[in-house]
């Protein structure tokens, strides 16, 4: 029985160490099988961030182009735009364009200096807005017509004078809204307002000119297009804390011309020339062209055709008459201002209370030497065509033969001794 029992113990015991060392193998190759994985795992992912690195430079890259794409595009668009954008809102009309708003317009010219600017239409009529609105604060100052402001629009200048050349019809309104601030007071005005050519105006109408604590509004509409746009304000004064006042400058409005005058001008254009240069041939034969107006210097400036100089310097007439006869520079003959008319006396004025203001006297180009009472031009001795004595004067005889004008005495005309000192020289360009 013993031996029988050693002999199955050992059959077992063969069978299970056989058994382990079979396990035992085949655990081993499972290891070089999950090594030889765990390579290629490691293989791939190598390949993988090298294809992930390529990729992204490619996508960067893709990217660099599309932006460069898009600039070139913008750049092709605005090009477009300004190639497609018509000089007129009356010109879009004659396209088709029916929907009145917002568009822009090139008035200068389609690819010209100035940019395009956005204009408000009315199709298809093409009534024109442009410049918007705008309001000017009117700061608290003591002097009369200290407040000063130039009108900032939103559209270049060159633009606003190229749609007003190109139009019939241009205005554009100036109002005052007011709270016990008058435009004028014992006649004196306290609002002015200035054109694109230089020109000073002042305001018409009364409803701010009230002693009532009370919002108001005053306004003025400018129909004269050779003078537009307005270029500045001035206000003054405005002392108290209860005063105050906003002057606001609207949108310059244009009609343009209609197709026919449009036409007619066109066909009768070469036939005015050729009037235009025969009559000046003929007036040119026996009255040669004034000379160019010097501009270019500070004291001098031509009003309404014009050309003139200030001075600030006081003298006898003599004197001023010698000072006038050089102002103007070299080759060119000036004299003391002989006033011929109203309007351009008020025009020369107007410009005069700019350069001296506060007011003082200048010389005046005429006199009463031949006969007393009987008041002739400095240069012709021809009579005054109008005058504009000061009440009660001239009143002091034959010992004043020569004449002034002063705005305290309401610039109005005042006889003087042709040798008294004292009074500026106003010349003009014979």
């Amino acid at each position: 029985m013993y031996l029988a029992n050693v002999i199955v113990f050992s059959v077992i015991t063969s069978i299970v160490l056989g058994q382990g060392n079979d396990l035992e193998n085949r655990l081993q190759l499972l290891e070089e099988k999950i090594t030889a994985l765990e390579e290629k795992n490691s293989a791939f992912g190598n390949k993988f961030e090298t294809s992930k690195l390529a990729l992204t430079d490619g996508l960067a890259s893709v990217e660099n182009v599309i932006d460069e794409l898009k600039i070139k595009l913008s750049e092709l668009e605005e090009v477009t735009n300004i190639l497609r954008v018509e000089e007129s809102c009356a010109a879009l009309g004659k396209l088709g364009y029916t929907q009145t708003g917002t568009y822009p317009i090139d008035p200068d010219g389609k690819s010209q200096n100035l940019p395009p600017v956005q204009a408000f239409c009315s199709l298809p009529d093409g009534k024109t807005s442009i410049g918007g609105t705008k309001q000017i604060q009117i700061e608290h100052c003591i002097a009369n017509l200290c407040f000063q402001s130039n009108v900032s629009y939103d559209v270049p200048l060159g633009q606003m004078k190229a749609l007003v050349k190109f139009s019939k019809q241009c205005s554009q309104e100036i109002t005052l809204k007011c709270l016990l601030a008058p435009t004028k007071s014992n006649g004196i005005d306290h609002m002015k307002w200035i054109d694109s050519m230089g020109g000073e105006h002042t305001m018409t109408g009364a409803a701010c000119n009230t002693q009532i604590p009370a919002l108001a509004s005053q306004s003025n509409t400018i129909t004269d297009k050779t003078i537009l746009p307005i270029a500045k304000v001035l206000y003054g004064p405005l002392v108290h804390v209860g005063q105050s006042g906003v002057i606001e400058i609207g949108p310059l409005t244009c009609l343009p011309f209609d197709e026919i005058v449009e036409n007619l001008i066109t066909q009768n254009n070469e036939n005015i020339t050729e009037i235009i240069q025969n009559i000046n041939s003929s007036i040119f034969e026996n009255h040669p062209p004034k000379p160019p107006c010097p501009v270019e210097k500070s004291n001098v400036y031509l009003i309404e055709g014009n050309c003139f100089v200030f001075d600030k310097t006081a003298r006898h007439k003599d004197n001023t008459k010698a000072y006038c006869a050089s102002a103007f520079g070299e080759h060119l003959l000036g004299r003391i201002h002989e006033p011929r008319s109203r309007s351009i006396q008020n025009a020369v004025l107007s410009k005069w209370n700019t350069f001296a203001p506060g007011g003082h006297c200048h010389w005046l180009g005429i006199n009463d030497n031949q006969s007393e009472g009987t008041w002739r031009y400095d240069s012709d001795d021809s009579k005054i065509a109008f005058s504009s004595w000061k009440a009660g004067e001239p009143n002091d005889g034959a010992s004043y033969n020569c004449a002034y004008q002063h705005y305290s005495a309401g610039a109005k005309w005042v006889d003087h001794p042709c040798g008294s000192a004292g009074c500026f020289a106003l010349c003009e360009l014979e």
